[in-house]
């Protein structure tokens, strides 16, 4: 939910953009003609030496899974693949949508402790970057309107701001 507006913003910037994904036509399919869409996988590093050639920025947005198994290779592993393919290439910069809590304190949350041994990482790289600490509610907000109204679920005991 986030990689999609900020491929689009990108582009309405007058960046060429490019889309790396394992499935080209489902990201045809979601953001139309305009991207230079690659197929590949964080987990083969080739696939990302390929895309990366020729890029001035990485913007690193996964979604690793529901097992440990899972976000051990995609939300660590792939972004440790990431940064080796960025500092060949040359990116001169990368931003990171990581967790929005105090992950030290967090470690015992598996996805909180893999988010931050993937910030240290690229803390660790020779990569500029951002790291965005996006919240749940900012990544689904759209999942709470229909029909451009929001829908709140239940007798709400305090007001929501939208």
């Amino acid at each position: 939910m986030l990689g999609r507006p900020v491929a689009r913003q990108f582009q309405l910037e007058g960046y060429a953009v490019r889309i790396f994904t394992r499935d080209p036509a489902y990201a045809l399919e979601v953001m139309g003609d305009g991207y230079d869409i690659r197929a590949g996988d964080v987990e083969d590093p080739a696939s990302l030496d390929r895309a990366l050639d020729g890029c001035d920025g990485v913007h690193i947005n996964l979604q690793g899974g529901n097992t440990a198994k899972q976000l051990e290779a995609i939300e660590y592993q792939g972004v440790v693949n990431i940064l080796k393919a960025a500092s060949k290439a040359k990116v001169k910069r990368l931003s990171y949508i990581s967790y929005a809590v105090d992950l030290e304190n967090y470690l015992h949350v598996p996805y909180a402790s893999v988010k931050h041994r993937a910030e240290q990482a690229i803390l660790a790289g020779d990569v500029p970057y951002t790291i965005f600490r996006a919240t749940h509610f900012m990544d689904s907000l759209r999942l709470y309107f229909r029909d451009h109204q929001p829908v709140i679920i239940g007798d709400q005991p305090h007001r929501y701001h939208w």
